[in-house]
């Protein structure tokens, strides 16, 4: 199931990216970086936490009082994306 997830075109661009920011990125500064709703981004965000590919690294205050969650991959993820390659 973990290939197949990361066997997506737009999951494989979430991954790469987040993999070059260690500090981590917002839902919406991926949407932004990768021209990309933010609905979509969450869905697969939310996908590849499930599995342990992506986590919440840290938290900030964000614009009108939202926490906004910055995103990193994970250390399973350096092994699984040579996998699905």
């Amino acid at each position: 199931m973990t290939l197949e997830l990361l066997r997506h075109r737009v999951r494989q661009r979430i991954v790469d990216w987040l993999g070059r920011r260690p500090q981590g990125q917002t839902q919406c500064e991926l949407g932004e970086a990768l021209a990309l709703f933010t609905a979509a981004i969450h869905y697969h965000i939310k996908l590849l936490a499930g599995i342990g590919i992506v986590a919440i690294a840290a938290t900030r205050a964000g614009p009108d009082g939202i926490t906004e969650k910055l995103y990193v991959v994970t250390e399973l993820a350096s092994g699984s994306r040579r996998l699905a390659a």
